[in-house]
């Protein structure tokens, strides 16, 4: 007999929900499922589960969803949940198995193909990455799939293919601006260095915070000779991203082709205070070789490496 307070419940929950009281609309939800049945008590266990997943308690998410799994045996989205929790729980064999589980029951699950061929990319398993990021674009055309291909492409050298997907990104999502910088790499790899700048511009349009973007375009410039342009699009990205050593670094390299010494040195000072681990990249850079044996540069190697 179903329970006429169960809307009631999930009125509550979901009021809970939009006010952000996590405790409160797992409580309601728990207490809707007691009356609720068929569809609507599937959907509220999988409400129950998502809602345990955000609260960070993954133990009592992985319960529900086996909990689903009991009462619906063919709801992929069960697997495809325990494979998410099991994965940020750093389990990958068991993450794969339930992708797996759910692509079984659902080939056409593009979700659960697109997060498998995620887990494969951290796994350095490129084959099975590439394959299953393709059985994602057969029923969904994906900008993020594209730019992942895309990527891919160009850390393997193959930058025609590359660049063929990530222009496809583009072409779905022109405001996804990780498309833009990546497509800005293999631009740089193609030797096409004005279309590399544009694509990094845009970039930095999209999202100002990002700070590899920064780094890349400072080394485009200094690579060209621009130091000038190069010192000012570092202390954007610095005025943006304060902490982000990389580009103090980058920055004191203008400034030694700019012949401000001094400025250099303070520079590549921060640089190793944020980050001492830069001090190896120091002892190789063709810009510090002439300062080897200056006392500045002896110092910063020092205090570094303290």
């Amino acid at each position: 007999m179903k329970d006429g307070n169960t809307q009631i419940y999930i009125s509550l929950a979901n009021k809970a929900k939009e006010e952000n009281r996590a405790g409160d609309t797992i409580h309601f939800l728990q207490l809707a499922l007691k009356g609720a049945e068929g569809e609507e008590r599937l959907e509220l266990l999988f409400a129950l589960a998502m809602e345990l997943e955000e609260a960070g308690d993954l133990f009592s998410a992985l319960d529900v969803f086996g909990r689903i799994q009991r009462e619906y045996p063919e709801e992929a989205g069960a697997d495809y949940g325990m494979a998410m929790v099991h994965e940020s729980l750093g389990e990958v064999k068991k993450a794969e198995r339930y992708y797996l589980s759910a692509l079984n029951k659902a080939p056409d699950y593009a979700s659960a193909a697109f997060f498998l061929a995620n887990l494969y990319d951290t796994c350095g398993r490129g084959e099975l990455e590439e394959y299953y990021y393709h059985q994602v674009l057969k029923t969904d055309e994906d900008y993020m799939t594209y730019n992942n291909l895309g990527s891919f492409y160009e850390e393997r050298g193959q930058y025609g293919k590359a660049k063929a997907y990530l222009e496809k990104s583009i072409a779905l999502r022109g405001d996804y601006f990780l498309s833009h910088f990546n497509l800005g790499v293999v631009e740089k790899a193609l030797g096409n260095r004005e279309a590399a700048q544009r694509a990094y511009l845009k970039a930095l349009d999209l999202n100002p915070g990002y700070e590899n973007v920064y780094l890349n375009l400072s080394a485009l410039y200094i690579e060209d000779f621009f130091y000038e342009k190069s010192e000012k699009i570092l202390h954007l990205g610095i005025k943006n991203a304060p902490k982000a050593y990389n580009l103090y670094y980058n920055l004191s390299c203008s400034m030694l082709h700019l012949h401000r010494e001094e400025e250099a040195f303070a520079m590549m000072q921060k640089a190793l205070e944020l980050s001492s681990d830069l001090a190896m990249f120091l002892k190789t850079d063709e810009d510090f070789i002439p300062y080897h044996e200056d006392e500045r540069y002896q110092r910063l190697l020092e205090e570094a490496e303290k």
